[in-house]
């Protein structure tokens, strides 16, 4: 009886730490997966603000207000020829506004 109980009790100890292995892997790789995502979102970002700097002289006045959705902050849009937003950071979004100039019509 002790023999047997005690093979059960190991073999319960097995699979709960077999078990709390396998939780711990998929926790490292969803935050890898985070971390990717989170990364790619600064490379955008970085891009993005390039582009700004060089337009944003002339379409400075043309601009709208765009709220964060939590913060209710003003989030400056970034201008492109397409109407598409795209999650960044932490589920954020950032707006692509495109403008109607008279330039392009």
């Amino acid at each position: 009886m002790r023999r047997s109980l005690k093979k059960e009790n190991e073999r319960e100890e097995e699979e709960e730490e077999e078990e709390e292995e396998e939780e711990e892997e998929e926790e490292e790789e969803e935050e890898e997966e985070e971390e990717k995502e989170e990364e790619q979102a600064l490379i955008h970002g970085m891009y993005f603000n390039k582009f700004l700097a060089k337009s944003e002289g002339s379409l400075r006045q043309q601009r709208n207000v765009v709220r964060h959705r939590k913060s209710k902050k003003a989030v400056r849009p970034i201008t492109l020829a397409t109407n598409r937003d795209v999650t960044g950071i932490r589920g954020c979004k950032m707006y692509f506004i495109a403008f109607k100039n008279k330039t392009l019509k």
